[in-house]
């Protein structure tokens, strides 16, 4: 039997055909597969890279946040150059709440005829003055008292040192043992303060002199039932 070129090349070449056809069916589920994975695998890469972005931001944060308290722990330690009263009512807050004392004001005290704030300085720096019980007194011409001579004020001498001084009085409240505790915490604290005109006194009757001191005149304000704690608190920088 004679075969035709048509029958020649179906014998020739269908098989080939048939296994190329088999060979794809059994190809394409892996191929998907594959498709498949690849895109499941870009997903993870673009987790993975969110995910450490968001790390090395976090590991920013906690370092900005390391160099700030250390900033601060710095500026604690040192004679600032400005009051930062903010973060000196920060600490206050911290301290009454570690001492179970609670804070009432912070207020600017009423002026009185007194010692000045620069007394105070004067008394800080007298401990490092050299040689201060040997110096010897100054000899000044008589002046013949006139109204304007003995209205005017003597001139202030220069701080040496360069230290200013703001004064703040203090109101707060709690037990005896707490506010104790409260001025023990002042005294271990980092900044260079110093307290003046300690008062503390209760709430009490018209006929009692507890009121007048100032501690005492906010108690009886107040009507308090425990002990009121009051005091000039100078804080002391260096500009």
């Amino acid at each position: 039997m004679k075969l035709t070129g048509f029958q020649r090349n179906v014998l020739a070449f269908g098989p080939l055909a048939l296994g190329a056809t088999i060979l794809v069916a059994m190809t394409y589920p892996a191929y998907l597969d594959s498709e498949r994975e690849h895109t499941d695998l870009a997903a993870k890469k673009k987790e993975y890279q969110e995910i450490t972005q968001k790390m090395s931001e976090r590991d920013r944060l906690d370092n900005l946040k390391r160099t700030l308290e250390g900033d601060i722990n710095s500026l604690r330690n040192s004679v600032p150059k400005a009051p930062y009263l903010d973060l000196l009512m920060l600490d206050l807050e911290r301290m009454a709440s570690e001492s179970k004392v609670n804070i009432l004001a912070l207020e600017q005290p009423a002026k009185a005829s007194g010692p000045s704030e620069t007394d105070d300085l004067e008394e800080l720096m007298r401990p490092i003055k050299p040689n201060q019980s040997k110096v010897l007194p100054q000899l000044k011409p008589f002046v013949a008292p006139t109204p304007t001579a003995t209205a005017a004020k003597p001139a202030e001498a220069p701080n040496p040192l360069g230290l200013k001084q703001v004064t703040k009085r203090l109101f707060i409240t709690g037990e005896y043992p707490d506010l104790i505790t409260f001025v023990k915490h002042l005294e271990t604290y980092q900044r260079v303060i110093s307290l003046k005109d300690l008062s503390v006194a209760i709430a009490a009757g018209s006929d009692s002199t507890a009121s007048k001191n100032v501690a005492g005149e906010r108690a009886q304000k107040l009507k308090s039932t425990k002990p009121v704690m009051s005091f000039l608190l100078n804080v002391y920088y260096l500009p």
